[in-house]
């Protein structure tokens, strides 16, 4: 029996790969592994009951805060852009790494063949890593969503799974991955999106939401409240002053859709607001923001049957071109110009937004007075920016099966039986 130790510390990852299937079907088509899942939600009811398999087995994982020294090797392993320096910082790293409480006993136990990491973007499981890779274990890590390779990764796992052609170069290219270190397995998270039977019909849909189906229909997806003085409020009150002051906006009816992080408390004023909904997903307890397949299946109806989608360059700028729904990225702020433009042009425009503005693949909307024109502009004309949306999705999503879990399982069996990821044998 070989043994895998899956790391999930985050909600949504946990939404990924198990609410939606790819643990199940690792268990089912791989009848020799042993899932060992740590994470903080050890004692979550709800957690146990959905992952009970007599080949799985929950164990205790806290979200690591680093130390001094270790954060210091992280930074500095994070600036190289040689593959040599990268290998020697990351025995610096190991080497620091604390064993995670009770994990000693577990690989005398249940002796690993494979540590994954989930979301090495971040810390919360670094030490797991680390420790796995002082011990010799083989380390993987799943890249959690298509912004996360350019923010490079902190729990850095000897190989891993990415999204689509534009992750894949990227892990190459900015991480110095080797190519036999890397599989492109797509989305997961978007695999409900392309899977049969998930849209119902439009005018069906709308209704069950107590919205008009004959009148046009705009999702704003928030971004999330990144720092304390972070408002997002402002964009729905311009949405609705637009939609009082111009004409051929006086219909439109508005489905705001809050990111996990953003404060449901700020957007509570909206909620009865004639032709205004409020959209946001479900919470699983010491894991955060979890939506279930239902909430997903949701998601996508609300991203298929929008007239239009309006974004500040969210995730949602790649989930609105799937379905081919005009998306626009709104760049600005109304009470917060000056943070609002640095933290756009550092955290995206300089990073995974780059080939989109490059390419010219989305509008990009800088003022409130280019929103409301390409406003106009596209709910007129669902056709303008087609292409670029279509390219879009096959750079940043590429497989639109809907299998995406099943690679992640394959990925996962390939690397617990010693076969580098790089192999084509499984990948596509």
């Amino acid at each position: 029996m070989r043994n895998v130790y899956i790391v999930i510390s985050q909600g949504n990852v946990y939404r990924d790969l198990v609410r939606l299937g790819m643990l199940r079907h690792l268990l089912d088509t791989v009848p020799d592994i042993r899932v060992i899942l740590l994470t903080q939600a050890y004692a979550v009811p709800e957690v146990l009951d959905e992952v009970r398999h007599e080949r799985v087995l929950v164990a205790r994982h806290d979200m690591f805060a680093i130390g001094r020294w270790g954060a210091y090797a992280v930074m500095l392993r994070q600036r190289q852009k040689h593959r040599v320096a990268i290998d020697l910082l990351l025995r610096v790293e190991s080497a620091l790494a604390p064993e995670p409480p009770g994990l000693a006993r577990l690989f005398h136990a249940y002796p690993p063949a494979l540590v994954v990491t989930t979301h090495p973007q971040v810390l919360w499981e670094w030490d797991g890593v680390g420790y796995a890779r002082r011990r010799r274990v083989p380390t993987a890590g799943i890249i959690k969503s298509w912004d996360n390779v350019l923010g490079h990764p902190q729990a850095r796992a000897d190989q891993i799974a990415t999204w689509g052609r534009a992750n894949y170069r990227e892990a190459m290219e900015v991480e110095r991955y080797r190519e036999a270190e890397v599989r492109m397995v797509g989305a997961a998270p978007l695999d409900r999106y392309f899977t049969p039977g998930v849209l119902q019909p439009r005018d069906a849909f709308w209704r069950s939401k107590g919205l008009d189906p004959a009148k046009p229909i705009v999702l704003f997806g928030t971004a999330g409240a990144f720092s304390g003085d972070w408002d997002e409020t402002f964009m729905m009150d311009l949405l609705l002053e637009m939609r009082r002051q111009t004409p051929e906006l006086r219909d439109v009816q508005i489905v705001c859709r809050l990111h996990p992080i953003t404060h449901l408390e700020y957007f509570w004023q909206y909620r009865d607001r004639p032709g205004v909904i409020l959209s946001f997903g479900s919470y699983v307890k010491t894991l955060g923001w979890c939506m279930t397949r239902d909430e997903v299946d949701d998601m996508a109806n609300l991203l298929c049957h929008s007239d239009l989608v309006i974004t500040p360059a969210s995730t949602l700028s790649l989930e609105g071109p799937v379905f081919d729904t005009p998306t626009i990225a709104t760049l600005f702020s109304t009470v917060r110009p000056d943070l609002h433009e640095r933290a756009t042009q550092a955290g995206w425009l300089d990073r995974h937004f780059k080939p989109i503005v490059a390419n010219d693949w989305l509008p990009l909307a800088r003022t409130p007075e280019e929103l409301k024109g390409m406003m106009l502009r596209a709910l007129a004309d669902r056709s303008w920016y087609r292409e670029g949306r279509k390219a879009l999705v096959e750079e940043y999503v590429t497989f639109t099966d809907g299998k995406s879990f099943q690679r992640v399982a394959a990925f996962i069996d390939d690397l617990a039986n010693g076969r580098p990821a790089g192999s084509t044998k499984r990948s596509a």
